[in-house]
């Protein structure tokens, strides 16, 4: 499975840039409709909010991918002879790997504010790493 980095996420913040969270959220999740709700934790983040969504129930159904992680010790020993190194800042790196329209409605939760369903890559899902991984 081929992933490609979604430019459209990014040009929707570029676009709402100052603009309510809710508006910048709106560029990641999506209304639903879908049999799927799962429950929202409030985990304590660094900017004062809270977030997580429980997907233990989606991940005991569903098929574990077997793209292997690579190990520290073979990705350090590939900079070894490097001259030169950067990083990448992966701060929003789940954020710009979309979710296949057709699944989308696996990833469905419910908040007071209604039914809603991610529309890229989130957090808590077991393939997701390996996703990332694949797509970087």
């Amino acid at each position: 499975m081929h992933v490609q980095f979604d430019r459209h996420l990014t040009g929707c913040i570029r676009k709402n840039h100052g603009a309510s969270k809710l508006k910048l959220i709106k560029c990641i999740i999506e209304e639903s409709t879908s049999a799927w709700a799962a429950p929202v934790l409030l985990v304590p983040k660094p900017d004062g909010t809270g977030r997580c969504v429980d997907f233990c129930r989606l991940n005991a159904v569903t098929e574990q991918d077997p793209f292997p992680m690579p190990h520290i010790e073979t990705l350090l020993d590939r900079l070894g002879g490097a001259r030169f190194m950067t990083k990448l800042d992966m701060t929003k790196a789940y954020f710009q790997v979309p979710i296949a329209p057709q699944d989308r409605s696996l990833t469905g939760f419910v908040t007071n504010q209604g039914h809603f369903q991610w529309r890229y890559m989130a957090f808590g899902l077991c393939n997701a790493p390996a996703e990332l991984s694949v797509a970087l």
